[in-house]
């Protein structure tokens, strides 16, 4: 598979509820595709929120999105 480049394109602070029903504060990180211009996004709870943990979490999502895009066209 072939690895995605992305590039990140906002990055916003929210608030929102965990599993339990209680308020946390989330991330919510933009990102686009550079190869094919497809954009999504992943929220990362404040905790979590490393260069690391964001690269993690968007990363395969980029991936996927490259190959969805690619279908077709072998």
């Amino acid at each position: 598979m072939t690895v995605a480049k992305y590039k990140v394109t906002n990055q916003s602070p929210r608030p929102t509820f965990d599993d339990n029903n209680r308020p946390i504060e989330v991330m919510d990180i933009s990102f686009q595709v550079i190869d094919t211009g497809d954009r999504s996004m992943v929220s990362i709870p404040m905790g979590q929120y490393t260069a690391e943990r964001v690269h993690e979490a968007i990363q395969p999502i980029a991936n996927q999105m490259l190959a969805v895009r690619s279908l077709g066209q072998g």
